[in-house]
């Protein structure tokens, strides 16, 4: 059940389903909340309303019922016949007409008693001879107390009339005699509050009577006075109950009224809105469901439909077409999709055709490697005849050579350890002082830390390659070529500078070059003549001879006008001879030999007419230019060997100045080798 609850939360109907709900609901609960809060404003002002005005109804209907008893009472004490009985009980009159006044006074205050039901006891008595006629006779007149306590015009309540489960007040009336201002008697009033309250009273509401001094005159129901505010007139809303309190104005007194009634909207509304709320979910639920499942339908089926077309297309299948006809969007990505399928068999074919073509330059690669596997197995026996007849030097320099070759030919892979690759400078360097001797020294400063790290093959080479042709060799002077390596937080740099000279104005702007490669051809004729050199007819120690054919004479023969600064074996004949002389190679032999077209006349014309720094920097026409034939490898090549490893963001810097040498930097990410 677990591990099915939340894979059933992943499914797309259900999903849609809760999302149908949250967005149904919120609306819902938002409309009942302010529906609820606007109502429950309008019912709270509304019950507060009626329940004051019917609490005044009460209090006037009360007040106008007390003050009828009151105008009942000075009625009676002034009646003719009550007057009369009462004097001649004092005077001692004639029994007849006494009794015929008892009987008139007994009936007067019984039909009393049945006009007003509210009346319980009317009583008349003589103060002269304490004689006492009532409207019910006399039993149970000790029940609701002596009147000999009572205070004149003003109600009281009743001893144990509470106990007999009515609240009953008592009034006294004083009978006086207005000629001698006598009192002759007093009537008592035995009011039935309960039964006028409960008349007066709605149904479901509780109500006391307090008088000024504190005595409970009446109450209903289970009322707790503590609960209501202490304010007069005070009304208050308290959850199922409304309370309000009110003063009553009665003869003789004021009373406190305390009435509390339901609140009929928590009661009765709140159950019918909960009610309405749980439908409304009901039916909401419903439509959600329905909705989901209908909407589900229209967009799962489409939507397996395409995910069983793209597993044939995952298994190979890629004629698995979307061919189907539905809505717009559904439309657009099965084009889409189809779009996709036919791009990817482009890429596959394009892919096996590269494929095809890689496979064939490799097998152009292996044959191309037999010119130098034939010239590295003959260095080797050059070598070892070298050593057999003690010649050490050639045999040094020999053996430098072919660790060049094996290293340029890649047999450890296309990385090694920076200490390898100082190696192969040092074995560079050593080929370059059988030709320079002392003229070009090499210094190394590495960190011990960085001769572990891996870089690229044949980095660091070529760029002392082109500090000895660019900027040592055209200085005539001692030459000194720094590397330097050290680590910096997560970086591997790398040095190269040499105190040549530098960078010329008119190369600056170069991103791959030296000042050098814009030398005039005088100073490469002046390093042609420092080098010494030996040609292979010359003598040891002696300069061959070098031959510059003149421009007019070259552009009129056709012939092939020497390049300028490309040193000693540009203009040397492979016999020992000089150029265009019998016994070596001509002009047309030897750029036959270099690989390029014969020129034209006007090629030689257009060649001699350029400056000396632009056809040292640019190509000539045999195809490369000087540079790029002295150096091997430019920085350009370097540039984008550190592009393709390890991306843009490591980079090749050059910053030179002119006669103060040139410093070429890179910084490379940090990778070392296990071994």
């Amino acid at each position: 059940m677990r591990s099915s609850f939340p894979a059933l939360l992943y499914r797309f109907q259900m999903r849609l389903l809760l999302y149908l709900l949250l967005v149904g609901s919120i609306p819902l609960l938002v409309a009942v909340g302010v529906f609820y809060h606007q109502t429950n404003g309008y019912s709270q002002r509304e019950l507060t309303a009626n329940v004051a005005q019917a609490h005044q109804q009460v209090l006037t209907g009360a007040a106008r019922e007390l003050q009828a008893v009151r105008s009942f009472a000075q009625q009676a004490a002034e009646d003719y016949a009550v007057l009369a009985y009462s004097r001649q009980q004092a005077a001692g009159g004639y029994p007849a007409q006494i009794g015929e006044l008892r009987s008139y006074i007994e009936r007067f205050l019984y039909q009393q008693t049945l006009h007003n039901r509210y009346f319980a006891q009317i009583c008349l008595t003589v103060s002269s001879s304490n004689r006492t006629l009532c409207s019910q006779g006399y039993g149970g007149l000790e029940a609701m107390g002596s009147p000999q306590d009572m205070r004149p015009g003003k109600f009281e309540p009743s001893v144990g009339g509470s106990d007999q489960g009515s609240y009953i007040v008592r009034y006294l009336q004083p009978v006086g005699d207005s000629a001698s201002s006598d009192e002759l008697g007093y009537i008592v009033i035995w009011y039935n509050l309960s039964r006028m309250m409960k008349d007066l009273e709605v149904a479901s509401v509780d109500q006391a009577l307090v008088d000024e001094e504190g005595r409970m005159l009446y109450r209903s129901g289970n009322l707790d006075l503590s609960l209501f505010p202490a304010s007069v007139n005070g009304l208050e809303l308290d959850g199922a109950s409304v309370r309000s309190v009110r003063k009553l104005d009665v003869p003789g007194g004021e009373w406190s009224s305390y009435y509390q009634a339901p609140n009929t909207f928590a009661q009765t509304a709140m159950p019918s809105l909960r009610k309405l709320l749980a439908l409304l979910f009901a039916v909401l639920a419903v439509l959600s469901i329905g909705s989901s499942l209908v909407f589900a339908r229209y967009v799962t089926r489409p939507l397996h439909r395409l995910k069983g077309l793209m597993k044939r297309a995952e298994l190979g299948d890629l004629k698995a077409y979307w061919m189907s006809k539905g809505m717009d969007e559904w439309n657009d990505l099965g084009e889409s999709y189809n779009q996709m399928l036919n791009r990817l068999e482009e890429l596959i074919k394009q892919v096996k055709l590269e494929e095809a073509l890689k496979k064939e330059a490799e097998m152009e690669a292996l044959h191309y490697q037999l010119n130098p596997h034939f010239l590295y197995n003959t260095l080797n026996t050059i070598k070892w005849v070298a050593k057999i007849h003690k010649t050490p030097q050639i045999s040094e320099v020999v053996s430098a050579l072919v660790r060049l070759l094996q290293a340029s030919l890649g047999k450890k892979g296309d990385f090694i350890t920076l200490r390898e690759e100082c190696g192969l400078v040092r074995d560079y360097m050593e080929i370059q002082s059988f030709r320079y001797g002392d003229r070009v020294q090499a210094r190394f400063e590495l960190d011990p830390q960085t001769e572990r790290c891996i870089v690229p093959r044949m980095l660091l080479q070529p760029l002392v390659e082109n500090a000895i042709i660019h900027g040592i060799e055209p200085s005539r002077r001692q030459g000194v070529i720094t590397i330097r390596t050290w680590l910096d937080r997560d970086l591997l740099f790398c040095q190269v500078e040499d105190n040549g000279i530098g960078m010329e104005a008119a190369a600056g702007g170069r991103a791959d070059g030296f000042a050098g490669a814009a030398l005039s051809a005088e100073r490469h004729e002046a390093d042609a003549d420092l080098t010494g050199e030996a040609g292979p007819a010359g003598g040891e120690g002696q300069a061959p001879e070098t031959e510059w054919a003149e421009p007019e004479a070259a552009a009129k023969r056709g012939e092939r006008l020497p390049e300028r600064g490309a040193g000693r074996a540009a203009a040397v004949r492979p016999g020992g001879g000089r150029a265009g002389q019998p016994g070596g190679a001509g002009p047309s032999e030897a750029w036959a030999a270099g690989g390029g077209e014969r020129p034209s006349g006007q090629e030689l014309a257009e060649a001699q007419a350029r400056p000396d720094d632009e056809r040292a920097g640019a190509t000539p026409i045999g195809g490369k230019s000087l540079r790029e034939r002295m150096s091997g490898i430019g920085i350009a090549h370097i540039r984008e060997k550190i592009k393709l490893y390890y991306g843009p963001e490591y980079k090749l810097h050059m910053t030179s100045k002119p006669g103060e040498g040139t410093v070429v930097r890179m910084f490379l990410p940090i990778h070392r080798s296990e071994e």
